[in-house]
């Protein structure tokens, strides 16, 4: 097992906890519905049928959710 294991997850959480925090997602128009691919069923997480597409930007000062 990789002793840096425990750390590469913490640091994947944190990365998107910071995402969340900093950037407001949106899907792009259109893609309000997305299909799982259930070939890969019993093999971990089931992975979504096609690419997911979303826009991203800056949250404003005022919009934080910290406040």
């Amino acid at each position: 097992m990789c002793p840096g294991r425990y750390f590469a997850v913490n640091e994947i959480k944190q990365f998107l906890s910071l995402v969340l925090l900093y950037l407001e997602l949106d899907l792009q128009p259109g893609q309000n519905r997305v299909s799982l691919d259930y070939s890969r069923a019993g093999l971990g997480i089931l992975l979504p049928d096609a690419d997911v597409r979303f826009h991203y930007r800056l949250r404003a000062a005022s919009q934080s959710p910290a406040e």
